[in-house]
């Protein structure tokens, strides 16, 4: 939960807001963190300067290709097409595991899409202009295929007893644990995966949010 006496568009003191745009297909989104002031300002520094290399490197190559239409052309040898191996730039497509016929949905819940995963990976090098950044996405996005897109749901043994015992300490969370009794019934009747929405507890300091959390 961020500091109320921190806006959005006012860092804290001695930290600097740090943007980076991602294209995801057609659509631009926009990361924005905050950093230590000094780590803003080299990474702003190493991206300036990796664009005033790519100005150079595509002036050299435009004065590269004057020169050479200037040139006395040559007569080119017909020769036949090379093959283009697409399996070298495109992987198969994971399948995404089907409930009931992969894993039964009581013990395992998918937490991403494999496809997704996949396309991602297959555009990094495109999508990703930074060396280092393409490295490290290569990195996560090849173990979350690796590791599967299933994961173990927890199933507490007695959740209507530890909610109860909750109850007895916490008196004044009721409408909370109210709540999370009803997601907690709704799961076992209807065999599901137990999933309780985001909440904001909002109190005085030293009224037990944090305990209550825990």
């Amino acid at each position: 939960m961020s500091d109320p006496k921190f806006s959005d568009a006012d860092p804290p003191p001695g930290w600097a807001r740090y943007r980076r745009y991602i294209q995801d297909g057609q659509k631009y989104s926009e990361l924005s963190l905050f950093l230590p002031g000094l780590l803003q300002y080299q990474l702003v520094k190493e991206e300036l300067e990796q664009f005033e290399r790519l100005d150079r490197e595509q002036a050299a190559r435009i004065r590269k290709t004057s020169q050479n239409s200037l040139a006395t052309p040559k007569v080119a040898k017909a020769c036949p097409p090379k093959p283009v191996d697409t399996a070298e730039k495109w992987s198969p497509r994971p399948s995404q595991p089907k409930p009931g016929v992969d894993y039964d949905p009581a013990d395992q819940h998918p937490v991403y899409s494999l496809g997704h995963i996949q396309d991602r990976l297959d555009g990094v090098e495109l999508k990703t202009p930074d060396p280092e950044w393409r490295k490290n996405d290569k990195q996560v996005l090849t173990l979350l295929l690796e590791k599967g897109a299933l994961r173990k749901v927890g199933k507490p043994a007695n959740g209507r007893a530890a909610l109860d015992e909750l109850r007895l300490r916490q008196p004044h969370f009721g409408e909370v644990i109210d709540h999370v009794a009803n997601q907690l019934a709704l799961a076992q009747t209807s065999g599901r995966p137990l999933h309780i929405p985001p909440m904001l507890l909002i109190g005085p300091p030293g009224v037990g949010k944090t305990y209550f959390t825990q």
